[in-house]
Formats: structure tokens, C-alpha cells, sequence
């Protein structure tokens, strides 16, 4: 089943998600638990990111004196 452009956008598992955010799976189903860190969706017992989540998660957790203002 090929990828269709439907303008919706591909959801990451959880593996995908902490690969790209540095994180263990481990410490972002703690996270969840808590109702903390990044927004995600429930399919049945799946758990997935959007990837524009994701970005805006990011975002909101850059430090340092270099960080942008939203």
C-alpha cells in the first residue's frame, strides 16, 4: 500500500518520535502517564505523533540566550 497525497499527514510511532527528539521510549510513555511532553494520538492501543506535534513540541523547548521568540 503506497503512500497517498491526501493532505494527511503520516502520524511516527513511538520509536520514531524518541529517535528524533533523543529520548527513550521509555521516558516518553513516562511522560504521557504524567499528561506531560508532546500531544499524541490514541488509535486503539497504538500511540502516534503528528509530525507538526512534534515540531511544535520542539519549539517550545528550546533554551538559551540564541532561542527564537515565537
Amino acid at each position: 500500500m503506497g503512500a497517498v497525497n491526501n493532505g494527511i499527514e503520516t502520524l511516527l510511532n513511538e520509536r520514531e518520535f524518541a529517535e528524533i527528539t533523543g529520548r527513550s521510549v521509555a521516558s516518553a510513555r513516562r511522560d504521557r502517564v504524567l499528561g506531560k511532553g508532546c500531544p499524541y494520538v490514541k488509535l486503539g492501543f497504538l500511540v502516534k505523533y503528528r509530525p507538526s506535534d512534534v515540531r511544535a513540541y520542539i519549539a517550545r523547548n528550546v533554551r538559551g540566550a540564541q532561542a527564537e521568540k515565537p
